[in-house]
């Protein structure tokens, strides 16, 4: 073959296919599990090479006249783009475009995860998609950042286009599952932790960074099955810490809550210093942080002071013993009712994509990291949830079922 190359575009043909059912002259195409994200590829290919590869069982619909020559070639290409991707795409429908010298051919591949051995197909949705058509206009935007700064959303240190996907992922989000994110902040940061991690929830300070690899490909790969509502790739990593910050709400007020009550006592404590100099003493941490108090019984100050300072001190005691209770249920608290919930429910299935898959074993017995490993799948399962509910429901009905229930936002 002369001329082999691949390009990812959005042909006519693929919206229609997008939604599973089949166009032009010939057979039906028969799939044997829910189409996911099919993923248009033109391939130009001289017409005078000969391939004699089959399709198999596999039913293929050709639109266009195609001559017997112009299908073996056409056979031919799919064997080599399947091959490409290791056979973890099916093609299943070709058009044909005649151009001057050559035939240009435009194939429709959907993702088939296969199960193994008895367990449900994983998704990669690293490995799936199609080429977005375009990002919101000014008006789509307009509206979006509306409902943001109605919960108090933001961004920071994105690029323009960066920021417009950004902003499709979180619109595919519920004013709902907003109100479990107020005052988040999301933030462009460069490389993570990791190569393989797009984004990390940073809950003391309550802020999402979006790394270099939550971006990859970003402005070329889509999600979705419908073509009215593809995302661009790096919504997955939008929605995947969207999740976290939903999972971690419950912890997030008990945060909320012990801050505003260690301010309380410590603002008073440090008044009291300065109002009863030697009587009342700070007692801080190695690193300046203010852990404690002691204070002289009343008869040691003026008797001018005398009641003032009674009050003071019964208050001071009051705010110490309140900003310790806060403290004691966090630290109670090692998991959220929504974690705890999930996990119970979903224990019998498996984690649904490759990146939550290695987190789950590289967990191993670790109760800590158990946790850790299973709000990655829980992580994972919203955001797929968001852009792929069939495939959800296929392949992880019980991860659906939950969200269907909205138990996330209980």
């Amino acid at each position: 073959m002369k001329s082999l190359t691949t390009i990812l575009r959005l042909s006519p043909d693929g919206p229609l296919l997008n939604k599973g059912g089949g166009s032009g002259k010939s057979t039906t195409v028969t799939i044997s599990s829910p189409i996911l994200n099919p993923k248009p590829v033109v391939m130009d290919v001289d017409a005078d090479n000969i391939g004699t590869t089959s399709f198999g069982s596999r039913k293929v619909n050709f639109t266009g006249t195609f001559s017997d020559v112009q299908k073996k070639c056409a056979k031919q290409a799919f064997s080599l783009l399947a091959n490409k991707h290791d056979n973890e795409f099916y093609i299943f429908h070709i058009t044909i475009k005649e151009g001057s010298k050559k035939s240009n051919f435009v194939f429709t591949v959907c993702s088939h995860p296969a199960a193994k051995d008895g367990t449900p197909g994983e998704l990669d949705f690293n490995g799936v998609g199609v080429p977005t058509s375009t990002l919101p206009d000014a008006t789509k935007i307009k509206t979006i950042e509306g409902r943001l700064t109605k919960h108090n959303i933001g961004l920071t240190g994105f690029g323009s286009d960066e920021s417009k996907i950004v902003k499709m992922g979180l619109d595919a989000l519920t004013d709902d599952e907003f109100d479990k994110m107020k005052d988040v902040r999301f933030s462009r940061s460069g490389a993570g932790p990791q190569p393989d991690v797009g984004g990390q929830y940073d809950q003391e300070n309550h802020t999402v960074h979006i790394f270099n690899f939550g971006f990859d490909e970003g402005d070329k790969m889509a999600l979705g099955t419908a073509p009215a509502d593809l995302l661009p790739s790096a919504a997955h990593a939008v929605i995947h810490e969207s999740a976290h910050v939903i999972a971690y709400h419950e912890i997030h007020l008990l945060d909320i809550d012990f801050s505003k009550k260690k301010k309380a006592y410590t603002d008073l404590l440090l008044s009291m210093e300065k109002e009863y100099p030697g009587h009342v003493r700070v007692r801080k941490d190695t690193d300046g942080t203010v852990v404690g108090h002691d204070y002289d019984g009343a008869g040691a100050v003026d008797a001018s002071q005398r009641s003032k300072y009674i009050k003071d001190t019964k208050e001071l005691d009051k705010r110490f013993d309140d900003a310790n209770k806060a403290q004691k249920k966090i630290d109670s608290k090692k998991v959220s009712t929504v974690m705890a919930n999930f996990t119970k429910d979903t224990k019998s299935e498996p984690a649904l994509t490759p990146y939550s898959r290695k987190e789950t074993i590289a967990a191993g017995t670790d109760a800590d990291l158990k946790h850790r490993a299973k709000e990655e799948v829980f992580a994972e399962a919203f955001s797929i949830f968001k852009w792929n509910k069939d495939w959800l429901g296929k392949h992880r009905p019980k991860m659906k079922s939950f969200f269907d229930a909205k138990k996330h936002l209980k």
